[in-house]
């Protein structure tokens, strides 16, 4: 009887024993304090691997995209109409982590990281395009320039060239081989058929007085390229018979918006072709909206019709083809002969900004 009360004894000590492990063994057990005048029990959750998981910082978003150039081949971009690949012995993979976009249903963007992989089921090819290409540098972190071009979570590109709104198309990406920057090409939009209208500023910006111009300073700018809210271009285009196309033509669809890189200094970034057999440097004016009557035709070149020229009784009609002019937010001066002997403040008062139109010459 002794010897059986004395293993019953010991198998309750064991079953104690195993239970009081068990709990602490247990990650989503707890420690339970209790008060020296029997209270009630404090419950302390215990620290586990799982909560410390929980904070981890978020991992980069995949983003699947096809390479330009085979493996062991990088981009050269010295023509950017027309990029090639060649063989290089230092190449480097494109697939890597940079900072990509997310837009929500308003075209709203927020930077995020994202990392690029390569297609498995297009691993590698060029855009087809009909005429020339469009190279565009996709800045890393370590990118000490402007941001011009991005990649979004979705795989789709984006580009300070074209509005938010405009589908991009296929695109593939690569390594420069001369600067080893990442490079998306896309088939130049401009060349596909549709007219392109040129902004003198970025998307977004208004062209005004510059507030820290210094007359002593050779180099400051009068005027700069300045964000402003809210401010979007929409033309409306014309025929050769003063129709105007409303219904029919929409923008991102018949013709296009294109605006220029903003520059560091905030300069005007549109550039006129040279002038052919000129050794002066070519540059814009702003058209005399107030001599005539401009129109954006449909192939998106721009006339000035009725001018009068200064020292002249005959209108004048004037086209400029898209490459040699551009539309700018801003106030342009007044060219009518009337104003030159008004010497009063009240026109400059009244006269607000507005969308018109710069040449070059």
């Amino acid at each position: 009887l002794v010897r059986m009360r004395g293993m019953r004894f010991l198998f309750l000590v064991l079953i104690l024993i195993s239970t009081g492990q068990a709990d602490e063994d247990d990650p989503r057990g707890t420690t339970t304090n209790t008060t020296e005048d029997d209270g009630p029990a404090l419950t302390t959750p215990i620290t586990t691997p799982l909560a410390r998981i929980a904070n981890k910082p978020e991992e980069p978003t995949l983003v699947t995209l096809t390479k330009c150039c085979p493996d062991k081949h990088s981009l050269d971009v010295s023509n950017p109409k027309h990029p090639t690949c060649v063989i290089a012995a230092d190449a480097i993979s494109p697939f890597t982590e940079i900072r990509g976009l997310v837009l929500d249903s308003n075209n709203n963007a927020q930077e995020v990281e994202i990392k690029l992989t390569q297609d498995s089921g297009k691993p590698f090819a060029i855009p087809p395009c009909s005429s020339d290409f469009e190279v565009h540098i996709i800045e890393d972190s370590a990118s000490v320039e402007i941001r011009d071009t991005w990649v979004t979570v979705n795989g789709e590109l984006v580009t300070s060239r074209y509005e938010a709104e405009f589908d991009h198309g296929e695109f593939c990406v690569d390594r420069d081989v001369e600067k080893h920057d990442i490079v998306a090409v896309m088939c130049n939009a401009c060349k596909q058929g549709i007219p392109c209208i040129n902004m003198c500023c970025p998307h977004g910006h208004a062209f005004v007085d510059n507030p820290d111009y210094d007359y002593n300073d050779y180099n400051s700018l009068y005027n700069i390229c300045q964000k402003k809210e809210g401010l979007s271009y929409n033309p409306v285009l014309w025929d050769h018979n003063d129709k105007v196309f409303l219904q029919t033509w929409e923008k991102n669809n018949h013709f296009l918006v294109v605006g220029p890189k903003q520059t560091p200094n905030n300069s005007m970034a549109f550039v006129c072709p040279p002038v052919p057999d000129s050794k002066e440097e070519s540059g814009v004016t702003f058209a005399p909206t107030d001599l005539g009557t401009f129109h954006i035709l449909i192939n998106g070149n721009l006339q000035g019709k009725d001018i009068i020229p200064e020292g002249t009784t005959e209108k004048q009609t004037t086209i400029w083809n898209s490459e040699n002019f551009c539309v700018v937010f801003g106030t342009a001066p007044d060219y009518s002969y009337d104003s030159e002997n008004d010497t009063s403040t009240e026109k400059k008062e009244i006269k607000e900004a507005e969308f018109t139109y710069m040449t070059c010459h």
